[in-house]
């Protein structure tokens, strides 16, 4: 998980008009949106340079002798502050639209939290049409089983046995599989049950999340 209080942004536009202005918004713990205004429909490229204000201990020094802090004095520090990531978006990527509004961050929080319920509820969906699948390999198997066991009872065929055992460690492991997808929906069943919370918070004006800021 990513601390957004911890990230910072500087940006730089080519060819953006002199009017234009960006903005941080955070949208759940982890995400955020960059929104720019009054940028020239004519521009070239705009460069989002992400920096990342955390403390890095492996730059710290905390010597354990006078003569490891001598040694340590030779070592080069590397700036905490130092660009993270930088990303270039060209105008021929961007597309365009006349009726996109410059959404306040109440909504791009309320639009965070369905996309991520929405995902939740296409994970449970495939989850349970695997654990439909799965149950019908494991009748594939026990019918193979009782295929093999009408063999073995008219002779006795080492191989005929192995089949059986093998039908049985398969279902074994298909059980477990089943056992993971339900965990994965009850898991994601949870997590709907907090996004939605949490939507309904954002929609109270009840908002935990930093505002935004300019950049």
């Amino acid at each position: 998980m990513v601390d957004i209080s911890k990230i910072k942004f500087t940006a730089m536009t080519e060819h953006g008009g002199n009017q234009v202005t960006g903005r941080v918004v955070p949208t759940s713990n982890n995400t955020l949106v960059v929104q720019f205004k009054n940028l020239s429909h004519n521009f070239n490229a705009v460069t989002l340079t992400v920096h990342d204000k955390s403390i890095n201990t492996a730059t710290v020094e905390a010597p354990s002798s006078v003569s490891a802090e001598s040694s340590s004095t030779k070592k080069t520090v590397s700036n905490s502050n130092t660009a993270s990531g930088k990303f270039i978006i060209n105008r021929d990527k961007v597309s365009r639209s006349n009726t996109l509004t410059f959404a306040t961050q109440k909504e791009l929080e309320v639009s965070e939290s369905d996309a991520k319920i929405s995902a939740q509820q296409k994970l449970i969906s495939k989850n349970t049409n695997a654990i439909v699948e799965y149950q019908k390999a494991i009748d594939q198997q026990q019918s193979s089983i009782k295929k093999y066991q009408k063999i073995l009872a008219q002779s006795d065929d080492s191989d005929t046995q192995t089949s059986i055992d093998n039908a049985r460690d398969e279902i074994t492991q298909i059980r477990t599989q089943i056992s993971d997808a339900q965990k994965n929906i009850q898991r994601a069943k949870t997590n709907i049950a907090q996004y939605q919370k949490t939507k309904k918070q954002v929609e109270d004006g009840k908002s935990l999340l930093p505002k935004a800021t300019d950049l």
